[in-house]
């Protein structure tokens, strides 16, 4: 159902909406982003034979690593892509698992580069020389594959592609046999070819033991490694309770900071007090932030264009929140229920919030 929360994080429910169930809320306005995607709302119970008719599902803010888990395994069964996503304060991560084998058919993006010829050689190993004058180098490697085009008199050389046997220069590789294609004249185009890679992901439950992460802010290396045990802490505290810490509680926030520690004893304190202090809330820039990583991660699956996450993505903007050591000696200050932002106030507290409603911008552009 729709309350003050939801009004707060999503952009398609308003104060008319509160107590009116969310998906229906949400439908028609989310349709109308774009005509060619169909919207339905599913009433009924999420199980394997559910999940089977998609090719990509994204679990958004589940709380039971035991829950996320159980679709991880039903999905990797029957072939289907899983993402899970998550935004609690000012934390948030992204998981990818597309499974055992995930064929990416162009990992970057960008147009191969394309070279003017100026010679081949008929030969067992010809000799391919390109434009020295452009000062653009071929920078290929042995192994790659390249395809020539438009050559005049060396008509049979046209169209098709060859493997880089040998780099002989900047501007010169050798491939294969041209001994029955005829006499080069002059002209043509060398252009490299895509990539294409294989990736394997593993399952949710293996992922969580030996993690592989994609880094955020490589001023600090260490972080995804920390954030990942401190998620990790949280959900045990969560399923062992029932809900999620209060804000700025200092002593279940502890009881966090001790599950992290069994788990892993050179996590920072503060990183996970951080995280249990602001888990009852959300802020609206950061679930847009991870909600449209993970929308591009779902083109990824779809398509096979650009590599994927793999297979954590985690993010954290301690830098915003109010001094530790007044929020926990006035907890009351970031409690405000039945109230639009609620869960912001979770998170900055109510003296941050009153600044922010007095902001009065300009924004060109």
């Amino acid at each position: 159902m729709s309350h003050g929360r939801t009004w707060e994080l999503t952009f398609f429910v308003g104060a008319e909406d509160i107590g009116k169930n969310r998906v229906e809320c949400c439908l028609a306005k989310l349709a109308e982003l774009n005509p060619y995607v169909v919207c339905k709302q599913h009433a009924g119970r999420v199980d394997l034979q559910f999940v089977t008719t998609f090719h990509t599902v994204v679990m958004v803010d589940q709380g039971s690593v035991e829950g996320l888990m159980e679709m991880n395994a039903v999905c990797r069964q029957q072939g289907t892509h899983f993402i899970a996503v998550e935004s609690r304060g000012v934390f948030g991560y992204v998981f990818v698992d597309f499974g055992d084998q995930f064929h990416v058919v162009d990992v970057d993006g960008t147009e191969p580069a394309r070279h003017v010829i100026t010679d081949i050689t008929t030969s067992e190993a010809a000799e391919v020389t390109v434009d020295e004058e452009s000062g653009q180098a071929l920078g290929l490697a042995v192994g790659d594959v390249v395809q020539i085009d438009y050559v005049e008199g060396m008509a049979g050389i046209n169209g098709t592609q060859h493997t880089v046997l040998q780099v002989t220069g900047k501007h010169k590789i050798v491939i294969g046999d041209t001994r029955d294609m005829g006499q080069y004249v002059r002209g043509g185009y060398l252009s490299g070819t895509k990539k294409q890679e294989t990736m394997r992901f593993k399952s949710l439950g293996d992922s969580i033991q030996s993690p592989e992460f994609v880094v955020s802010d490589y001023a600090q290396m260490d972080r995804p490694g920390q954030l990942h045990v401190a998620w990790l802490a949280l959900h045990r505290w969560r399923s062992a309770h029932g809900r999620w810490p209060q804000s700025y509680n200092a002593a279940e926030a502890e009881e966090v900071v001790e599950l992290a520690r069994s788990l892993d004893l050179s996590v920072p304190s503060d990183v996970v007090r951080a995280l249990a202090y602001t888990a009852r809330g959300s802020l609206n820039p950061l679930c847009c932030f991870l909600g449209g990583i993970a929308a591009q991660e779902v083109l990824k699956s779809c398509s096979g264009k650009f590599r994927p996450i793999q297979q954590w993505f985690y993010f954290d903007a301690v830098e915003c929140l109010p001094s530790v050591s007044s929020a926990v000696a006035d907890p009351k200050q970031f409690t405000a229920e039945g109230v639009r932002y609620e869960s912001q106030i979770a998170v900055l507290g109510q003296q941050m919030q009153e600044t922010l409603k007095n902001l009065n911008y300009f924004v060109v552009g």
